[in-house]
């Protein structure tokens, strides 16, 4: 068990590119750090990482302090000509996981857990 006050509490926010663009991966990532950095953020003290990024959607995920000035920075940042829109946040990846799934078709690579949803009964 974890001590939150030590570790912080996690927030995981879903984005889209404009028109469902797509640029690499790396360039994504450069942008939204530059980002970051352009508006005094440090992503290492943030604990910033994007956790995925495909079809023209992404999660990133950020301490619970820093989520709307991430926020903030991600909708007033173009990626290669795209424009990113944040849409949902979420405490856990696994909400988001479920939502691309269900609503966009979008399998989230990663460790699947047999939760009640996920669990089909025999009998």
């Amino acid at each position: 068990m974890t001590v939150r006050s030590l570790t912080g509490r996690r927030r995981y926010i879903l984005f889209e590119m404009e028109n469902h663009g797509e640029p690499p991966m790396g360039l994504v990532v450069s942008t939204i750090r530059k980002e970051m950095s352009r508006n005094d953020l440090d992503p290492r003290e943030m604990r910033m990482r994007i956790m995925f990024f495909e079809h023209g959607y992404g999660i990133v995920r950020c301490l619970h302090m820093y989520q709307n000035r991430v926020i903030e920075v991600l909708n007033s940042t173009s990626v290669g000509g795209y424009q990113v829109s944040t849409f949902r946040t979420s405490g856990t990846l696994k909400t988001l996981k479920v939502w691309l799934r269900e609503k966009k078709g979008i399998i989230v690579p990663g460790k699947q857990r047999g939760g009640k949803a996920d669990r089909k009964s025999d009998g």
